[in-house]
């Protein structure tokens, strides 16, 4: 119960989160996870953190030597609290390498949040304050090959069929969410109510089927959602037709706080008018975005942007009496015992020196050519011995 008030900042007990009991259990959870990544955290590690459970970890985690320059990545499925009395979540967020949301929408409104109550400077990609902290967009979709598998089977297809049968000539309104504060699915059935009112001739015509996840709130909910789906049924049901089917696996809820939103019905009554045509192209756009965004690709991006965020950042902030010297044993050793070595040199600076003298910048406005680097012969005889190696790929880097 400590964590859910963090997701849902517009209900009443969450008005003073960061004051009372429930903030002092929610970061405790918060430091032991600490405690333990800290323990268990090697050299290389990449710490990744899903979701507003943990939004205090990754400055929790800064504070710590051992993990004070591990790859941080934090991702947020629902949107950023908007209340200023959520001030300590904000910062622990933040040390993070990179936070990612589930929408354009979420990550618009955090850069916003940041800016208004923290007063860092937010740039289209992310946050500046001391360190940058990148900022995007990951949708998190589903196991699309999973899916298809699962189609195949012949239980599937018997109650494909059976639906077939049963819904003949009716219009199909399915939604599956869990029945807590984030995802209204009493406002939902509150619209779907308000439009079989106000759209009489598609009663007895469309049916939504609700399937609800189990969730860890309170019965409250649960009681909302059943009166609304028996008020509706008692209204608009007849020998042969029930509006409404909700399917429970057993879950328990939490009261919803929200209002209804009249444009919910009016959206369902535009699902439902529209043309074939316009039918068949959403959902060509929307399949296309699902079999694009699937699971595999998102922990694929979120990993790859979260290090590439990194080491951006250690690029630009390192203390150079902070890195390391070179362990020449050690690389020597590695260099040996490779099958096939990537081998990249800066040209200006390291493997030679750009004339940058009055006379060679002169030859330089002269003949429009950037001023020559002369490379030392030990370092071409070099670059050729490595070259000879067939295990070897060099890349001279310039500019």
């Amino acid at each position: 119960m400590a964590l859910c008030p963090i997701a849902v900042s517009d209900a009443p007990e969450t008005k003073c989160f960061d004051e009372g009991a429930s903030f002092k259990q929610y970061r405790s959870a918060n430091q032991r996870f600490t405690g333990a990544l800290v323990e268990n955290c090697r050299e290389g590690d990449m710490v990744c953190v899903n979701d507003y459970h943990l939004m205090l970890l990754p400055a929790l985690l800064r504070s710590h030597a051992k993990t004070d320059l591990a790859p941080i990545g934090f991702f947020l499925h629902v949107a950023f609290p908007s209340s200023d009395a959520y001030q300590s979540q904000t910062p622990g967020v933040l040390g993070a390498d990179l936070v990612v949301f589930q929408s354009a929408n979420y990550t618009r409104h955090f850069r916003q949040m940041v800016s208004r109550i923290l007063a860092y400077e937010s740039l289209p990609k992310g946050k500046e304050k001391g360190r940058f902290m990148d900022v995007g967009v990951f949708p998190m979709c589903i196991d699309v090959n999973s899916l298809r598998e699962k189609m195949r089977q012949p239980e599937v297809q018997y109650w494909v069929q059976l639906l077939r049968q049963r819904y003949a000539g009716m219009k199909l309104l399915v939604g599956r969410d869990k029945l807590d504060e984030t995802q209204g699915v009493r406002h939902k059935l509150e619209a779907f109510e308000h439009f079989l009112k106000a759209n009489p001739e598609f009663q007895g015509k469309v049916v939504l089927i609700q399937v609800a996840l189990q969730t860890t709130e309170s019965n409250e909910l649960a009681g909302g959602v059943s009166d609304v789906v028996a008020r509706i049924n008692a209204a608009f049901s007849t020998l042969t037709y029930q509006p409404v089917v909700l399917h429970v696996q057993e879950v328990t809820f939490r009261r919803e706080e929200q209002g209804f939103d009249p444009e919910r019905a009016k959206a369902i009554y535009r699902a439902l008018t529209m043309s074939d045509e316009e039918a068949a192209s959403r959902w060509q756009d929307l399949h296309n975005h699902v079999v694009t965004q699937i699971a595999q690709a998102f922990t694929t991006s979120f990993l790859t942007r979260s290090l590439r965020a990194h080491n951006e950042h250690a690029s630009l902030s390192t203390d150079p009496s902070l890195v390391p010297s070179l362990d020449l044993p050690r690389l020597i050793f590695k260099y040996r015992h490779s099958a096939s070595r990537l081998i990249f040199g800066d040209l200006e600076g390291c493997l030679g020196v750009r004339d940058m003298s009055k006379s060679a910048m002169m030859e330089m406005f002269k003949s429009g050519k950037g001023p020559m680097v002369e490379l030392p012969e030990a370092t071409i005889r070099v670059l050729e011995s490595m070259a000879d190696d067939p295990n070897n790929e060099i890349r001279v880097l310039s500019g």
